[in-house]
């Protein structure tokens, strides 16, 4: 994501460097049909975070692109409108093939990736390989995201601060 901020034009790139987006956990989910627990979850445990649309990478200091479409629910200070079109137009710059990896999976393969710098999409075209998509997922405790101004992120619900 640090290089699809850096593609980005100049204009836009000093535009964006201020505004800040809330982040909900489950915005983007596709609920499945019938009773779906996962939804009912996700709705029964919120947690919501105000992050910078740009946040500084704490070990390279590089600007990265903090958007995904899981999580973004609303760009702070625009209207409804505004926040869609901005957020369709990151998202899309973020997922462009010449800033993306697709990892191929061979037996004892292990991948890690940043999330601080990374949107992980788990690809949809690998039913014909007849073998179940099996993830264990390890979250390590990191630091508060912080913006070009130097300004962290903020709790809205759900947990306080440093915690997920």
């Amino acid at each position: 994501l640090a290089a699809a901020y850096a593609g980005l034009s100049a204009p836009v790139r000093a535009f964006v460097d201020g505004l800040r987006a809330e982040h909900r956990l489950g915005v983007g989910y596709q609920p499945r049909p019938g009773d779906d627990t996962y939804l009912r979850h996700l709705l029964d445990h919120q947690v919501a975070s105000v992050h910078p649309l740009v946040r500084v990478h704490p070990e390279s200091g590089e600007r990265v692109l903090y958007v995904n479409g899981y999580y973004v629910e609303q760009i702070a200070g625009v209207s409804r409108p505004e926040s869609a079109a901005l957020l369709e137009m990151l998202l899309e710059q973020a997922v462009r093939p010449e800033y993306t990896v697709r990892f191929r999976w061979e037996p004892g393969s292990v991948a890690f990736w940043d999330n601080r710098a990374t949107i992980h999409l788990a690809p949809s075209d690998n039913a014909h390989l007849g073998h179940p998509r099996v993830m264990h997922r390890v979250m390590l405790h990191g630091e508060v995201p912080v913006g070009v101004d130097g300004k962290p992120s903020e709790p809205v619900t759900g947990t306080e601060a440093r915690r997920w």
